[in-house]
């Protein structure tokens, strides 16, 4: 199962990755900057740790989805419940479809 879908209504991409998936790892203080280890805006004490919501999902959720898709094809073909990929892109996040993934 993917980690990461498009929503039913094929509007948005919905996490359905475990507390534990780096996705999901942030420090428990209200930040924007961390590294997988600690915070690095205001108090590195703060480690990074699981449970929380997605990260990534409002990078890729911000605007339509044809706007973040960084697969190959344009315009991008919305398949809701197909899983996707998400990467970091240094400034934002793109997506796309995973490979060899049909399950609609």
């Amino acid at each position: 199962m993917s980690d990461h879908k498009i929503s039913a209504d094929g509007l948005s991409i919905e996490c359905h990755a475990p507390g534990n998936a780096d996705c999901r790892m942030r420090p428990d203080c209200d930040t924007e900057r961390w590294d997988e280890f600690y915070c690095t805006a205001h108090d590195p004490s703060h480690p990074v740790i699981g449970g929380h919501d997605c990260w990534k999902l409002p990078w890729v959720n911000s605007t339509m989805l044809d706007e973040t898709y960084s697969g190959p094809g344009a315009p991008v073909t919305i398949y809701p419940g197909r899983g996707v990929r998400i990467s970091w892109e240094g400034d934002y996040c793109t997506w796309d479809y995973e490979r060899g993934n049909t399950n609609a």
